[in-house]
């Protein structure tokens, strides 16, 4: 009906839906497939009411009440104006292969820009999943579409005052837990892809990846430990080796916040090489995205377990789920590292004077064995074995007991102080 565009009746409608949704406690679902809103009715004085309201209701449903509910989207065609302001306050949003999201569509863009641009370069796949973030997977079709937000579903609540759905059967995963350490290298700048030790400590195929293609150096995602549902959050050496940067630091805070709101206890499994730094970075805003990721775990009040596999540098040690964040379990592998920085990094700054005496008196060759000798001695010192000495580490583990640590973490983690009175 007139391309699926909005009018007043139809956010009227919307509105009505909305307050259903939020007084009742039960997930909203939104399936978008418009144009926008309809010019020709907003074009007036009136357009100045047209923002949904429905006793009391404000436009797509944002005032909050006491309780929070789920928000899921499924985009499964070209949609703006409304379906994309939706998705933007959505927890979850899936969009079908041939779908586009924007605040506005090709012809009013071109209007007031003088762009020529198809609804794939506007807002297609590549700049919703991958660029911008704002849809979490694509998907073939829209039944594939509606699956996706069933499946996210199913691990929240109805909403924030209700426990979230702990599966009564589960099977422990299918990798025999003394072959996790052989999916990790040895050697720390080899990669690897952190979504196969993810499935290695969860419960079998209950892995659902969230933003999987976008922000790739951080793997967010809902598990369950024992049929019991969880976020993750874990770096990913894979992409850009993991590093922390400003998109990957939203990307986790916002995993974070749903941890939060629906009370799921977040397991953080760190390996990065730390905080990304240089001009771009700072243009991204790294400090801020930084900071508001460090406000979300430091304040979360679920259980936040924390494994290091081989190494945490710098601000990133903090940043997911280290021991200054506050963390409730914080564990680690035999042969992981917790610095400043890579030792070898370290080594060359802390002792330059030193190296390049060695380097006028004794030639290249002395250079070079002294700068193994100091990058022995800071790998040393950064052993895990000397902060879990200091009580700045809960545990150091054998990677077989990964998983069990992380439900013994889950159990120090719990809390039978009502969410509302544990800070």
């Amino acid at each position: 009906m007139l391309g699926g565009s909005n009018g007043r009746i139809g956010l009227r409608k919307q509105g009505h839906m909305n307050y259903l949704a939020e007084t009742k406690g039960v997930p909203l679902v939104v399936l978008g497939d418009m144009s926008g809103g309809r010019i020709p009715d907003m074009l007036d004085e009136t357009f100045a009411e047209v923002n949904g309201m429905y006793e009391g209701e404000t436009i797509f449903g944002l005032r909050h009440r006491r309780v929070r509910i789920p928000r899921v989207t499924a985009i499964m065609g070209t949609a703006y104006g409304d379906p994309a302001f939706y998705a933007g306050a959505s927890d979850f949003v899936s969009m079908t292969a041939n779908a586009s999201i924007g605040l506005s569509g090709p012809p009013v863009v071109a209007g007031a820009m003088g762009l020529q641009l198809t609804d794939e370069e506007l807002g297609g796949p590549q700049v919703s999943a991958k660029e911008s973030g704002i849809a979490h997977v694509v998907v073939p079709d829209d039944p594939a579409a509606i699956k996706a937000l069933r499946t996210f579903l199913s691990y929240l609540p109805a909403n924030d005052t209700l426990p979230a759905p702990r599966a009564t059967q589960w099977e422990e995963p299918s990798l025999d837990p003394a072959d996790l350490a052989g999916l990790v290298p040895e050697d720390f700048r080899r990669a690897y892809d952190m979504r196969t030790v993810i499935e290695g400590v969860v419960d079998r195929d209950s892995f659902f990846e969230v933003a999987g293609e976008h922000a790739r150096a951080v793997v967010t995602g809902l598990a369950r430990v024992e049929g019991r549902p969880v976020v993750v959050v874990a770096n990913q050496p894979k992409f850009r080796a993991g590093v922390a940067d400003a998109r990957a630091m939203d990307k986790a805070r916002r995993a974070v916040r749903l941890a939060e709101t629906y009370d799921l206890p977040i397991v953080f499994i760190e390996d990065l090489p730390g905080v990304m730094i240089g001009p771009d970075s700072e243009r991204e805003g790294i400090l801020r995205h930084a900071i508001e990721l460090l406000d979300a775990v430091t304040n979360a009040t679920v259980p936040r377990v924390t494994v290091v596999l081989r190494k945490a540098y710098g601000f990133g040690w903090v940043l997911f789920g280290g021991y200054p964040s506050g963390a409730d379990y914080v564990v680690a592998w035999p042969d992981a590292q917790v610095n400043f920085m890579a030792p070898a990094n370290g080594a060359m700054i802390v002792n330059k004077k030193r190296l390049e005496e060695a380097r006028v008196t004794g030639g290249e060759t002395a250079y070079r064995a002294l700068a193994a000798e100091v990058a022995a001695e800071m790998t040393e010192g950064s052993s895990v074995w000397r902060p879990a000495g200091r009580a700045a580490l809960h545990a150091v583990i054998d990677p077989a007991e990964t998983r069990k640590a992380i439900i013994d973490g889950i159990f120090v983690g719990d809390s039978s102080v009502p969410k509302e009175r544990r800070r």
